[in-house]
Parts: structure tokens; C-alpha cells; sequence
């Protein structure tokens, strides 16, 4: 492990310590750089866990390619295009419909359009119907747009429906985060390893890719059964992964040289069963329409024995009944922790795999510390600002955008600390983001200072940008008001935006200053 685990990879080159799927050859420089990046997170799920999947999501006779790589997450699955594009800089600004704008330029994608949208609508649709073919649910999927090349911002980045994001790691890292939180939102269930595995099966995957425990690593949930289940299971277009008939052009599979087939122990639930029940309908429910009809039977309608010709074999079926309601009992409380971990809750403990080895049971990685519940308050200056979230992290390369995340691959933080406020000024909301950035000394603070303070460098991602969830509050923090201070060894930022109804620039400018000197409770 070199780093702070997130969505991680396995070269195809080599088999490296990442864990990632990936076509013996990457047809674009967007796709090499993607693969790049995403290397760069490391394994585990301590920042995001995942497992990324490089295959071309084509449509039609003519193969035409809509997406390159599917994102497995714990809360989602994530359809990926990644962009190569002209000499251009500056802001970008997707659009639902008609050309996306980067600075004052309409948008130049290598290889023709100015808009990714319409391609990775077609490429949700493709992934959807596969794993619909093989009977999993595969929920709301969102979609994912990574640009390569000078895009020093995005203005809200999940306008045009995908999520668009600069393909440094920061940003990608960000863009992930809001692609997790889209598909996340009003579905509680969550991708267990079993899920991951039918899901692989269903892209002829079945006898590659990770094993449990790596996919446990990641935060996936472990699950001998798949519980993302469809009944009955659709056909539907399969498989929408297709190797791309010229030479040059990237496949489909992963070299079994470099992915050797795992062996499961035939854990069962690997495939997706068409005769299975409907969601629906609970397994207690199910439990108890078995002991309904058992305990409820009518008797036979063979005449009743004296005692003397009843056969003693009578006494045993009567135990084995009696065994039978027992193992029925049993089933109901499996399936009663089945129920949750479908109603998406976490299971306590540890589970059990079928070879008899104890297999740690993940819990869906949190990307922040929830406020109290009673939220702690601090009044400055007759301003009074409520805390809603907080959070520390050790890495803030992964948790900056822009040239400031750069800065941070070869000036590495010390500590990273940061929160979301809420106050009133005339009774209009302004949300604050506050970050603690400490350095290794008081001169690498006092560039990082620098560098932030500069128009156009990028920046420490607040946590509405990395994904954090506030009741009211927008999916990005657009900051109307900046604020920075240089303290020893220290840097502290401020950004305040208006919830929803504007008021005064001026006092915007003292709620921001005034937050300077708020503490930071620890995460």
C-alpha cells in the first residue's frame, strides 16, 4: 500500500499491490492518464474504495464507444467517459442540453462534440440492461465525465446530469464522491461482494477479477448471497462490453496471465437465480407462510390407527417435524439479518465464509464525521455560526483540486482539518467552509498560502465539493466571499455562500472574515 486507499488498480503490465480490471491495451491518451490517476489512490477504502473496470461500453453495428469504464462502489455503480481535448483553459460549465463552454470557448472534445452527454445517457442505459439481463437490480446509475486536459475549475459540475470533473486527483476524486452520492440517493441498499461478483459475471468476467477479501478491503459488504436481485430476470442487450474488431483497439477481458482465475470455495449466490423470489416480499414472510402450511395441513384422510397398529415410525416423522420447525426457526433469523443488510444496514460482527474462514464484514465507508445532534455553536462578533459537519483527513492531495493539488504531491500536508457552518444575516442562510491546512513548517505554509490566495490555482476542496451530504444545502459550496490566514505553520481558509436568498456582498465579507477565528472541533 503506498497511500490512502480510493478507487485502486491492477496494471495490466504487472500484477501490482492496486486492485483494478483493465484491457491489455488503452486505446486514448485520456484512458492511460484515467488509469494514471486512479493508480495513484492506492488501495483500500480509507479515502473511497472501489473497483474500477476499463472496458468500452460500444453501441450498435459500427461499436461506437459511449463510455470506458464502469466505477463498482459500495453505494453505486459509476459509468465512466474519460476526454481528451483541444489547447483550451479555463472554467468549465456543463449544460443539459447544446455545447459544454470551457472559459469563453465552446468546448472541443478530441475525436468531434463539444457535449459527453448524450453518449453516457446511451452508456447508463447499456450497463443498466446488462445487469438487468442477469437478474441484478442495478439501481439509479449515475454517470461520470473526467476531462484531460486545462480545466482549472468546473461550475457546477452535476448540471448537465453526468457528473464533469478535471482528471487530476483531486478533482476525479471529487467527481467520484458526487457520482456516489447521486446513486446513493433515495436507494439504501448497497453493492455487497456477491453483487460485485454476479455484476462481473455478467460482463464475462466470471473468472477474473478480485477476490472477497479484496473487495471486503474496499468496503465492499460481505454477503455470500446476492441480494441486488430482479425477479423475473429480463433479457436485454448482452453483453454491451465488445471487443473492438481492429487491431489497435483495446479487448474486452483481462489476460488470465494477469489476472488468474479465483477460486470461490463455490460460495453460494455467485449467479443470480431467475426462479427466486421477488424483493419485495420479506423472508419472513416467506418463513412464515412455510410454518403456516406445515402447522395448518389438513389431516390425512386415511382412517385412524388404534395405538397398536400405528407404526413407530410415526413417533420419528413426528420428531423430524419437530426438527423441521426448528431449522425453519433457524432460517427465519438468517433471513431476518438477510432483510437488513438488503434494507441496506449494516450487520455487527463478523460473517462467516462458506469454507469456514472468518471474513471481516465492511461497513460502507463514511466520508465525514455527521454533526451532533445537538449541533455545537459559536457566536463571534453577535454572529452566531452551527456547526453541520466536520472532518480530518492526512491527505490533502486527494482532498484539493487544481494546482494546489499538484503542490501537494510534492509538499505533502501535515494535517487536514475542515467544516461546515450555518448562520443568518437578515434572516437569509450562508453556509461557511472552514479548512485547517498544517504544514511540516512555517516557510511551506507560507506557499500554500500563496497559491491559494491566486486566482485560477485551485484550492482545498470544502466538504460540500467532496461530497458531504447537508440537509438544504447545494451538491457544491460556490463561495461569494474568501477568506485566508497565514498562522506559524498553519493556513486557514474561509469560503461563504448564500444558501438561497442573496443579501449584502459587505456582510457576506465580515461572515467570512469573523470565521477566521472559529474553532474547529475534532472530528
Amino acid at each position: 500500500m503506498r497511500g490512502p486507499g480510493a478507487v485502486a488498480c491492477r496494471h495490466v503490465e504487472e500484477v501490482a499491490e492496486v486492485l483494478c480490471l483493465a484491457p491489455i491495451e488503452l486505446v486514448t491518451d485520456a484512458e492511460r492518464r484515467l488509469l494514471r490517476v486512479l493508480d495513484s489512490f492506492g488501495v483500500g477504502s480509507r479515502v473511497l474504495g472501489g473497483l474500477v473496470v476499463f472496458l468500452p461500453v460500444v453501441d450498435g453495428a459500427m461499436q461506437r464507444r459511449q463510455a470506458d469504464a464502469v466505477v463498482f462502489m459500495p453505494e453505486t455503480v459509476v459509468v465512466v467517459r474519460a476526454l481528451g481535448m483541444g489547447k483550451q483553459s479555463g472554467e468549465l460549465r456543463p449544460s443539459k442540453e447544446g455545447a459544454w463552454t470551457l472559459g469563453t470557448e465552446v468546448l472541443r472534445l478530441q475525436g468531434g462534440g463539444s457535449s459527453p452527454v448524450t453518449q453516457l445517457r446511451r452508456a447508463v442505459e447499456l450497463v443498466g440492461a446488462t445487469l438487468s439481463a442477469d437478474g441484478l437490480d442495478p439501481g439509479a446509475l449515475p454517470s461520470l465525465a473526467a476531462l484531460d486536459g486545462g480545466v482549472t475549475s468546473v461550475h457546477h459540475r452535476s448540471a448537465a446530469g453526468p457528473v464533469a470533473c478535471a482528471m487530476d486527483a483531486g478533482d476525479l476524486l471529487t467527481g467520484l464522491r458526487h457520482a456516489a452520492s447521486q446513486g446513493a440517493q433515495g436507494d439504501r441498499r448497497v453493492w455487497t461482494t456477491a453483487d460485485v461478483k454476479a455484476a462481473l459475471s455478467a460482463f464475462g468476467l466470471q473468472t477474473r477479477g478480485p477476490s472477497v477479501e479484496e473487495l471486503n478491503n474496499e468496503g465492499f459488504l460481505y454477503s455470500p448471497y446476492v441480494l441486488r436481485r430482479l425477479q423475473p430476470a429480463r433479457p436485454g442487450p448482452r453483453p454491451v462490453f465488445v471487443p473492438p474488431t481492429s487491431a489497435s483497439g483495446s479487448i474486452a477481458v483481462v489476460s488470465s496471465a494477469v489476472l488468474p482465475p479465483e477460486d470461490d470455495g463455490d460460495v453460494p449466490g455467485a449467479r443470480v437465480s431467475q426462479e427466486q423470489s421477488p424483493r419485495e416480499e420479506g423472508p419472513q414472510d416467506r418463513v412464515a407462510d412455510a410454518l403456516d402450511e406445515m402447522l395448518d395441513a389438513p389431516a390425512p384422510s386415511t382412517p385412524r390407527r388404534t395405538p397398536q397398529e400405528r407404526p413407530r415410525r410415526v413417533w420419528v416423522g413426528r420428531v423430524a417435524a419437530v426438527a423441521a420447525v426448528v431449522l425453519l426457526l433457524a432460517l427465519a433469523g438468517v433471513a431476518g439479518v438477510r432483510y437488513a443488510l438488503d434494507s441496506g444496514l449494516d450487520s455487527p460482527g463478523e460473517q462467516t465464509a462458506q469454507g469456514g474462514t472468518p471474513t471481516p464484514t465492511a461497513t460502507v465507508p463514511t466520508t465525514a464525521s455527521a454533526a451532533p445532534s445537538t449541533p455545537s455553536e459559536q457566536t463571534v462578533d453577535g454572529q452566531t455560526y452551527t456547526l453541520q459537519a466536520r472532518q480530518k483527513d492526512v491527505d490533502c492531495g486527494a482532498n484539493s483540486y487544481g494546482q494546489v493539488s499538484e503542490y501537494f504531491v510534492t509538499t505533502p500536508c501535515a494535517g487536514l482539518t475542515r467544516a461546515i457552518f450555518r448562520t443568518t444575516i437578515d434572516g437569509a442562510t450562508v453556509l461557511v467552509s472552514v479548512s485547517i491546512v498544517e504544514m511540516p513548517d512555517d516557510a511551506q505554509a507560507a506557499e500554500l498560502r500563496t497559491l491559494v490566495d491566486s486566482t485560477g490555482t485551485g484550492n482545498v476542496s470544502d466538504l460540500l465539493r467532496s461530497g458531504i451530504q447537508i440537509e438544504g444545502a447545494p451538491a457544491e459550496l460556490l463561495a461569494d466571499s474568501y477568506a485566508s490566514q497565514l498562522d506559524g505553520s498553519a493556513v486557514r481558509v474561509v469560503e461563504a455562500a448564500w444558501q438561497a436568498e442573496v443579501g449584502s456582498d459587505a456582510d457576506l465579507e465580515a461572515v467570512a472574515d469573523a470565521a477566521l477565528t472559529l474553532d474547529l472541533p475534532q472530528a
